[in-house]
């Protein structure tokens, strides 16, 4: 019995990251063909089966999620699922990683859970034209007006950004636009993987892409963050040494303080 205690206390602290589904709505040059649900083989799983793995996370003592995909909010009953695990035990917070493409449809939902609730919105340049590029996660219209509601509204959002040589020059606009909102920012660096959308086939009916392996591509596309830590010193409030709003697990992270929001830095 104390081994189970002692287990359960042990998932109290780490959150459990559920692939909702492998596809996506948008073609990212340097997502992974399936996002991060890397199991490609099989059918995605069932609502059912979902919820068979809800119920195990939280019997287990598991208190914090993280919804992903490919696009998890691209499911019918995507919002039903999230309510079903909220509703399971008053502890329990979800991260919601999402594209931002269909924040609308789920507005209310997010409104009436925005305690327990943070939105994850990928958004890789403020510019339109990046898409001839191959990034699919731009400011549309449609996606700055959603985040005018999630601002108004002050359900918990931040920006989630993918830095490599093409939209390395949009990072200060997008931490303009999150300041503007009252988002918190992160910025990823490229990281390796066994194939990219850019390596695995063309992104996009007009897209011409030249096929590279895979390491070959990360090489040409990383940026390494600490370019924009000599900058960040000089305008940012403070620093962060440990930013552990996330858990404290898995990569060590670090933050700045800029225009009353935070930067976060996972390299």
């Amino acid at each position: 019995m104390k081994q189970i205690e002692n287990l359960q206390d042990l998932a109290k602290g780490l959150y459990l990251g559920i692939a909702f589904l492998k596809e996506c709505n948008y073609k990212c040059v340097y997502c992974h063909p399936f996002g991060e649900s890397k199991i490609t083989h099989g059918q995605n799983l069932s609502r059912d089966e979902l919820e068979q793995v809800l119920d195990v996370a939280i019997d287990s003592g598991f208190e914090k999620f993280r919804f992903t995909g490919g696009e998890c909010t691209l499911l019918t009953w995507f919002g039903e699922v999230l309510e079903y695990t909220l509703n399971k035990n008053p502890r329990i917070h979800v991260n919601i990683c999402t594209n931002g493409s269909t924040l609308d449809r789920h507005m209310e939902l997010f409104e009436r859970y925005k305690d327990r609730v943070d939105l994850r919105v990928s958004l890789d340049s403020t510019l339109e034209e990046h898409r001839q590029a191959g990034f699919d996660k731009v400011l549309t219209p449609q996606l700055e007006n959603s985040s005018n509601i999630l601002s108004q509204r002050k359900i918990p959002t931040r920006f989630n950004t993918v830095v490599t040589q093409q939209n390395k020059s949009e990072v200060y606009k997008i931490i303009d636009l999150a300041s503007r909102f009252g988002f918190d920012v992160k910025l990823l660096d490229l990281y390796t993987q066994d194939e990219y959308i850019a390596t695995h086939g063309v992104a996009g009916n007009k897209r011409e892409l030249i096929q590279l392996d895979p390491l070959e591509y990360w090489h040409r596309n990383y940026v390494n963050l600490n370019e924009f830590v000599p900058t960040f010193e000089k305008i940012a409030r403070r620093r962060i040494d440990h930013y552990t709003k996330d858990g404290g697990f898995g990569i060590p992270m670090y933050a700045f303080e800029i225009n009353g929001i935070k930067v976060i830095f996972k390299d």
